[in-house]
Parts: C-alpha cells; sequence; structure tokens
C-alpha cells in the first residue's frame, strides 16, 4: 500500500483529485503495467503497477475481440472500467480473459461470467481479482 501511494505522489499527473475518480484501464501489453485513462478517454493519466479499485463494470468490445481472432494480433479490446481507490479492498475471487476462449471476463474458478464488481485489485503480474 505505501509503495502505492509513493507512486502517486511521485507522479506529477497523480494528485490526490484523481481518487475517487472514474477511470478507465487496461493492460499495457509492451510495458506490461495498466495503462489509466479518464473516463471520457481524453486524458492519460499514466501507468500503475498495480490499483484498487470501486464499482467496476468490466467491458469487453465483441467487434475487436472477433478482429484479434482473425488477425491473431494483440491489441486493448477490454477494459476495466471504475473509480480508483487510495485504499487496500478485500478481494478472494480470480478474475481472467482471455479472447480465444472467453467473450467476457470470467471467474478462474467456475468459468462464470462476470460484468460488474463492487471492489477489484489489480496487481503487478496483471491479475485481477475481485
Amino acid at each position: 500500500m505505501v509503495l502505492f501511494l509513493k507512486f502517486f505522489l511521485k507522479t506529477p499527473i497523480f494528485n490526490l483529485e484523481v481518487f475517487m475518480q472514474k477511470v478507465i484501464v487496461f493492460k499495457d501489453i509492451k510495458n506490461k503495467r495498466w495503462t489509466v485513462w479518464s473516463q471520457d478517454r481524453t486524458k492519460h493519466l499514466g501507468y500503475m503497477d498495480e490499483l484498487f479499485m470501486q464499482n467496476v463494470t468490466f467491458f469487453v468490445d465483441e467487434r475487436k475481440r472477433q478482429k484479434i481472432i482473425k488477425s491473431k494480433k494483440r491489441f486493448p479490446h477490454a477494459w476495466i472500467i471504475g473509480t480508483l481507490s487510495k485504499k487496500s479492498l478485500k478481494t478472494n475471487k480470480q478474475i481472467v480473459y482471455n479472447p480465444y476462449l472467453f467473450k467476457h471476463f470470467v471467474e478462474k474458478s467456475s468459468n462464470k461470467s462476470r460484468f460488474k464488481a463492487k471492489n477489484v485489485y489489480l496487481n503487478k503480474e496483471g491479475l485481477v481479482f475481485c
């Protein structure tokens, strides 16, 4: 948690006003970090190794997913939309997404589709827990 806050305080674009703001997040394939955009996608807020979010919606663009399946090239087409949070949230279920296997984000243990979650933790390895 301390490292998480240090990252925000050292990065000029991330100040305390960013927290409790609705954002769009996706995993950047090249730098292996979470990319954070403003909800209206007009402002790139930066990259993060890990973050906590509340009131989350998992979104997959089906048209772009089909394009990925045909071309076998990876590009952003699945997002996590929610409110950034400063505090650690209790999470225990791992959420996964693979465009070749699933149309939606799913719980790893049961393959049950997930569209929303109250609390989410996104870690350095690119894993999502809710």
